[in-house]
This record gives C-alpha cells, sequence and structure tokens, in this order.
C-alpha cells in the first residue's frame, strides 16, 4: 500500500523543485504527478508531467492551481486512494505512508500551525502539505475548496491557505478530518509561530528527528549550503 504524490509548478518555481525533486525520487511514493503551466522541464525518471495550465505570474492564481491539480489527479485516477499533494519547496525526508497507517481512516489530514494562543484549531492550517483519501467526498471537498478560493472577495494571494482553513472549521461535508504536528509533517520556518527569530539555521539544527516533511518556504530553497546540510547531508 503506498501513496501518490501530485504538486503544481508554476515556471517561475522550476528552481524550487529542481531542488526538491531528488528527496521526492527516493521517497516512498508510488507515483509523482507534477502539473505545470507549460514550461519545458528536464526529463527525470519516475515522473509525470501535465503542462495542462498556461503561463502566469500572478500568485493568487497558481495557489488556487495548486487544489485544481489536486482534484484533477483525483477525478482522473479515481482508483488511486492515498493521494499527497505538496508544494514544490517542500522536502520528503522519511515515510510519508504512515500518516495513512498511523492516524486511522481519516478522509483529510493536515497540518496545524499552533502557538499559546491558538492550539490546534482549524482556523489556521497550512496549505502546504495535504493528505487525502481519494473518494467521492473528498473530492466534493477539493470543488468546494476551489470554489471558495475563485469566490474570495478579497482575492487574497496565499486564499487557498485562507479557505482552506474556513472549510476545514466549518466542515460542511462532515469530513473525518485528522490534525497533524506540522514539526514531523510540514516543518515550516514560519518566525511567527516557530519563534526562529529569522534564524534559520538554529530552527533547523533543533529540527525534529522524526520530520518526514521539510518546508523551505519564503526563499530557503535557495539557500544550497543549507538544503545540502539538512537534506541531502
Amino acid at each position: 500500500m503506498k501513496y501518490h504524490l501530485v504538486a503544481f509548478c508554476s515556471h517561475n518555481y522550476q528552481h524550487a523543485m529542481e531542488s526538491s525533486m531528488p528527496s521526492w525520487l527516493a521517497s516512498d511514493a508510488e507515483t509523482i504527478n507534477v502539473y505545470m503551466d507549460g514550461w519545458d522541464t528536464q526529463a527525470y525518471t519516475g515522473v509525470t508531467t501535465y503542462p495542462i495550465f498556461q503561463p502566469c505570474n500572478d500568485r493568487g492564481v497558481n495557489c488556487v492551481r495548486k487544489s485544481e491539480a489536486l482534484l484533477r489527479f483525483c477525478a482522473d485516477n479515481t482508483d488511486k486512494r492515498h493521494v499527497v499533494m505538496l508544494d514544490v519547496d517542500c522536502y520528503i525526508l522519511g515515510n510519508l505512508m504512515d500518516a495513512f497507517c498511523v492516524y486511522g481512516q481519516f478522509d483529510v489530514a493536515v497540518t496545524v500551525y499552533k502557538n499559546l494562543k491558538q492550539k490546534h484549531r482549524l482556523k489556521n492550517v497550512s496549505a502546504g502539505a495535504l493528505f487525502i483519501r481519494n473518494t467521492p467526498q473528498t473530492r466534493r471537498f477539493l470543488r468546494q475548496w476551489i470554489m471558495d478560493q475563485q469566490s474570495d472577495c478579497y482575492q487574497t494571494p496565499c486564499r487557498d491557505q485562507k479557505c482552506l482553513s474556513l472549510l476545514l472549521h466549518r466542515n460542511p461535508l462532515e469530513l473525518n478530518i485528522k490534525q497533524l504536528d506540522y514539526n514531523i509533517w510540514n516543518a515550516h520556518a514560519n518566525p511567527t509561530v516557530l519563534k526562529t527569530d529569522n534564524n534559520p539555521m538554529g530552527w533547523l539544527e533543533n529540527l525534529d528527528e522524526h520530520c518526514r516533511v521539510l518546508h523551505l518556504a519564503r526563499g530557503l530553497w535557495k539557500n544550497k549550503e543549507l538544503v545540502e546540510r539538512f537534506v541531502y547531508g
């Protein structure tokens, strides 16, 4: 029993994917599926690419495309039960299938940031890592997530994350939602939540030894020395 990895990569994040791809290829994913906006990529053995989107530099539009790519894969592959969506600046450090095996029969599993004011509440969800069981119910959930983003009256750049958090909090489809520890399943150098004080090296030195997904957002993936040391070292 394995999972299928899905991602969207816009042309301006090509180098981020090139940095993280070796960790994806070494992972326990059965298939790796990357949806793109028309740019050419070097061929990776074991990676299926889908250049189905038009090139776009709008961050908000590209954020919505992550969920559109995920729904496209799930709708086209209803026989593939376990699906993981990652941002392309995420690095896989361990077995991700454990999320499905250890945490029970959830429909959707997400990582939730927590701090002293807000602990494990579905209003602060990261959209960088999403674990789902591909069923008609979860596909309806994905369609609703896309519609919510498209109708976001403020058109915020990170509306994928905002709308995902609000939808999960409301949970109109009554999904079985599992909250995963972000330190393990989506370790993210967020100075506000993780108290890194903009010191990624110090944060990485104290990374949980059981971390499965390292999310080098905010351009941290550009630091080759950091990536080589903490991902491939």
